[in-house]
C-alpha cells in the first residue's frame, strides 16, 4: 500500500575522504597500478581511497560534491511509513507465479506457428 505520507528518516553517519593535488604530489599506488594496467588484461582491484584520492580543483575541495555522495550512500533506498503493511491475498500469490513462469514459454506457440 503507498500512503503518499512523508517518511522521516534520520541519518548520522562518518565518512572521510581524501584529496591531492596532482600538479605538486603523486600517488605511488595509483602509478603502480596503471602500470600494473599498462603491461597487462588482467582486472585490477580498486585501490582504496587513500591510495587513489580525489583531485583538487584550482585548489579547493568540491565540498557540495562530497556531501552528496556520501549523503546519497546513507539514505535508505526503500523508505517505508512506520505502521504500513503490505498483505498479499490468496489470490495475489498465484497471479505473482502466473507472472513469473519462463519468458520463452510464448515462444513454443512460435516455433509451431501458431504466434
Amino acid at each position: 500500500m503507498v500512503t503518499g505520507e512523508p517518511v522521516p528518516a534520520e541519518i548520522t553517519d562518518d565518512f572521510e575522504a581524501w584529496f591531492i593535488d596532482q600538479d605538486k604530489a603523486v600517488s605511488f599506488a595509483k602509478i603502480r597500478q596503471d602500470k600494473l594496467k599498462a603491461n597487462s588484461h588482467a582486472e585490477m582491484p580498486i585501490l582504496e581511497e587513500r591510495d587513489d584520492p580525489e583531485s583538487l580543483l584550482d585548489g579547493q575541495i568540491d565540498l557540495g560534491e562530497q556531501v552528496v555522495q556520501f549523503l546519497s550512500l546513507s539514505l535508505n533506498p526503500y523508505p517505508h511509513a512506520e505502521g504500513a503493511d503490505y498483505p498479499l491475498k490468496e489470490g495475489d500469490r498465484e497471479a505473482m507465479s502466473d507472472i513469473r513462469k519462463n519468458p520463452f514459454a510464448v515462444l513454443k506457440d512460435w516455433k509451431d506457428g501458431k504466434a
